[in-house]
């Protein structure tokens, strides 16, 4: 019951559709379901901007009720609009605790604002049936899509020499690859994916592969193998009444 479906944009601009979220939501018996499809920023030196792309998806993704949405609003307009039609203002004014997430070209100081930052607005288990949604405020909370995390090494930009890592994967190292994934990163240092699990990685780096070849695409810099999809998930129950 209560199904419902929403979009969010993170990319040019901050609004635009090129990078972001989709998602749908549900009620089955006593307990909410909601499962969100994302693609963050590219490229390995993204690192704090995927960070915040997460945050802003978090603060910002909204499930709206029918009573909140206009009587001329249908689906093919909603489709065309940012924020599911709603205005950026609006979806703040929502939320009395939200904070903007601005964005700092200092990597550290990015950090700290991504910690302070919060989920913002009605807390885990705060249900109102008539009232927009949050993604925080569902039992059982999906995230897949392309996340496209990459191979942290610091003080290179484009990440680990790609003769190197050609090497620990031909020798099966994958171990050793997966200590430097920035995903993990992130969930270690609290600065996305707080409380998210994940299954134990058990097979070779899914980026990038070659079409029609059963092989890595390990030509270029640029293709430094990595686990850019994933999926993920945080399960917690509501409070008793």
């Amino acid at each position: 019951t209560d199904v419902r479906t929403s979009h969010f944009g993170v990319g040019v601009a901050g609004v635009a559709g090129n990078k972001g979220a989709v998602g749908v939501r549900m009620d089955l018996d006593d307990t909410s379901l909601c499962f969100i499809n994302a693609h963050l920023a590219a490229g390995q030196e993204h690192y704090i901007q995927r960070c915040e792309h997460f945050r802003n998806i978090m603060h910002g993704f909204r499930f709206f009720h029918q009573s909140n949405m206009t009587p001329e609003s249908n689906s093919t307009e909603q489709a065309s609009l940012p924020y599911g039609g709603a205005s950026p203002k609006s979806l703040l004014q929502q939320s009395s605790t939200h904070q903007p997430l601005l964005l700092s070209r200092d990597t550290e100081r990015s950090k700290v604002s991504l910690r302070q930052s919060g989920s913002g607005g009605l807390q885990a288990g705060e249900y109102i049936a008539d009232k927009d949604l949050m993604i925080h405020q569902h039992d059982h909370i999906f995230w897949m899509g392309d996340m496209n995390s990459r191979l942290h090494w610091p003080g290179k930009l484009g990440g680990m020499p790609i003769e190197q890592a050609a090497r620990k994967v031909q020798e099966k190292q994958i171990g050793e690859l997966l200590a430097l994934d920035q995903l993990n990163m992130m969930r270690r240092e609290g600065l996305a994916f707080d409380n998210f699990q994940e299954h134990r990685i058990q097979f070779f780096p899914s980026y990038k592969w070659r079409p029609d070849a059963d092989e890595l695409d390990m030509r270029s810099q640029k293709h430094v193998p990595a686990w850019c999809d994933r999926v993920l998930w945080r399960s917690q129950r509501q409070p008793p009444a």
